[in-house]
Parts: C-alpha cells; structure tokens; sequence
C-alpha cells in the first residue's frame, strides 16, 4: 500500500482474530489508522485502513 500511495484500503473477508489484526496494525502498518468489525463478528471479515495525515474517517456502525 505504501508503494503504491494508497490512502485508502478496505480488505474484505480477511478472518483475521484480533491479535492478529492487532499484531499486523503494529508492526506492520503503524502510520495507518485502522477500523473493523472485529468485536462484533469473532473474525474482522471487513477491515479499513487509511492514512490519518490525508484521509479522515468516522465510524458511523458496524455489524458481523
């Protein structure tokens, strides 16, 4: 994503547990914001990344 210039990422279908995500956002992609839904669903079936300093998000629900 960062050699491309990407701002924006959703992955979907990802069935990632939360230490995982978490362990991914960390270490990975630390100047990325992340949400997902995660605590809602056991497994983060859809996950939005953005970059904070050009892209604003606000999360307005999320469901499994």
């Amino acid at each position: 994503m960062q050699k491309h210039n990407f701002d924006v990422c959703g992955l979907l279908e990802t069935k990632l547990v939360s230490s995982k995500l978490q362990f991914m956002h960390r270490f990975r992609l630390k100047r990325w914001k992340l949400v997902s839904n995660v605590k809602a669903a056991g497994t983060a079936k859809i996950v939005v990344l953005w970059t904070p300093s050009t892209v604003h998000v606000d999360l307005l629900d999320f469901s499994p």
